[in-house]
């Protein structure tokens, strides 16, 4: 039986008509669904976008010109991780310069590994701009450039 209504039939349950849309009350058993939203940031400008949450949503991975640590009071794009528990953030990406770029994070389950990509030399190893993929290991405190690719890789927004 799909949760999907007929629009004006409130007591009717139809079948979806795609197998796609179809959600069943397992798939809604077997998630973890918060009770409660928080919002982590408040700003009067800037952006704070393309979160990522662990599987038990205390961390939060995403992108933010926002000077959120003290650390970013140029303004340039950065990657930060929010502790939910502590309520306090780390910056993972300090860049600089005009030219910046990074792909949406990815977080681990645990929320101690957070993965993205950039084209920005953010630990000494990508002189030439390209797309590369980082790793920050939250427990080791460290940012490890993972690919080294030639060849003027982009990224693809």
């Amino acid at each position: 039986m799909s949760l999907f209504r007929r629009p004006g039939s409130p007591r009717t349950c139809r079948p979806a008509r795609h197998a796609s849309r179809r959600l069943s009350l397992q798939s809604l058993e077997d998630r973890a669904v918060p009770a409660t939203f928080s919002q982590v940031t408040a700003s009067a400008g800037g952006f704070v976008g393309a979160p990522a949450v662990n599987a038990d949503g205390s961390w939060v991975a995403f992108r933010s010109d926002l000077d959120l640590t003290g650390g970013n009071p140029d303004g340039n794009a950065e990657v930060f991780l929010y502790d939910a528990a502590a309520g306090t953030f780390t910056q993972v990406t300090n860049s600089t310069g005009a030219s910046f770029a990074f792909d949406a994070p990815a977080i681990s389950a645990d929320g101690t590994r957070v993965v993205f990509t950039s084209n920005l030399n953010l630990t000494g190893a990508n002189a030439d701009g390209n797309a590369e993929v980082f790793l920050y290991d939250r427990t080791a405190g460290t940012l490890t450039q993972v690919t080294s690719t030639t060849g003027g890789a982009t990224l693809a927004n």
